[in-house]
């Protein structure tokens, strides 16, 4: 899992801070911002456009830390909100969609299997506009195919699962 900050005006009522939003909030929020990364969509990813821009909105106005639970500072909205907001972007454009879903997947991750000290340290960074992605790549990328992989996924250190088993 890697985050980096992001660079933000926020309109958090506390400076350095995105917005607490409730569910309501959220769809709404997502309804304004789909209308918005919708044009010019095509165009960016046609001329592969990294859309910087666009996620620095997404970031600042609260909506990649709807997940962030309640007693760690945030909204903790229901599962249908959060599948709505993933719907509404997805259909503006996909390619945001794909940076706000490897979020979203660490976001549950750290929230099922960090450790208090990690709880409060990253969903403190979200709330602070982290974002968190995916970054990895395969051990021997020419030999993927015939790789062995543990059957079970490994988990955060501290976490009370159990470590996996290995598959060979």
């Amino acid at each position: 899992m890697t985050y980096a900050s992001a660079d933000h005006e926020s309109t958090a009522l506390e400076p350095g801070r995105v917005p607490v939003l409730d569910d309501a909030s959220a769809r709404a929020v997502a309804l304004e911002l789909g209308a918005v990364f919708a044009l010019g969509a095509a165009e960016r990813d046609r001329s592969r456009v990294v859309p910087d821009q666009q996620v620095r909105e997404l970031v600042r106005t609260g909506l990649l830390a709807v997940t962030v639970p309640a007693e760690y500072g945030g909204a903790d909205v229901s599962p249908e909100t959060v599948a709505e907001v993933f719907r509404v972007i997805a259909r503006a454009d996909p390619n945001i969609a794909q940076i706000q879903h490897g979020h979203f997947v660490n976001a549950h991750l750290l929230r099922v299997a960090g450790n208090p000290e990690q709880k409060r340290f990253f969903f403190g960074e979200i709330l602070s506009g982290a974002v968190l992605g995916t970054a990895q790549t395969d051990l021997y990328p020419h030999q993927a195919a015939r790789a062995r992989w543990p059957s079970r996924p490994r988990c955060l250190p501290g976490s009370p699962a159990t470590s996996p088993v290995s598959s060979g």
